[in-house]
């Protein structure tokens, strides 16, 4: 499988890849779009999302998804096609869970990151409620899988 396009957290002044993807369950509690791309297999989930953290609060600030049309056309999604009636960037009260983010160096000699320790950000309903560092024995098997690869479960 193509190496995957994570998503990205804006978050202590720094840009860093996540091994989670939060907005799965906005699409869990809304009709996802059946996004998928012809143009790139590095987005195989067919979206991508920047979050930022302000105010120790989860905020969507930018997303692009691919959907192909009947014509073989690729349509292209943005932030303001899923949420029409929200200026961003949008709170995203909707997550609860865990955001992974990698710290320090990629030591993988691969195409694929991996990283000797994690932060493991919780939220409840888009709120921050801790931070801790974890190792990569600690991590889920869907964040395991987000991480190896990028893509879904």
């Amino acid at each position: 499988m193509t190496m995957q396009r994570h998503d990205t957290l804006f978050y202590k002044d720094a840009e860093t890849i996540i091994f989670s993807q939060p907005l799965e369950q906005y699409f869990a509690l809304t009709q996802k779009p059946n996004f998928n791309s012809l143009k790139t297999s590095m987005i195989s989930r067919g979206y991508f999302a920047d979050w930022k953290i302000i105010q120790n609060k989860l905020f969507l600030i930018d997303f692009v998804g691919h959907q192909v049309a009947n014509n073989w056309d690729e349509l292209e999604y943005r932030l303001s096609d899923l949420f029409k009636d929200i200026e961003p960037p949008v709170f995203a009260e909707w997550f609860t869970g865990d955001i992974i983010i990698p710290i320090g160096e990629n030591i993988s000699t691969s195409i694929y990151p991996m990283f000797k320790t994690f932060s493991k950000l919780s939220f409840d309903k888009g709120q921050l409620i801790t931070e801790i560092e974890v190792s990569p024995e600690d991590l889920t098997a869907t964040n395991i899988g987000i991480a190896a690869s990028g893509a879904g479960r």
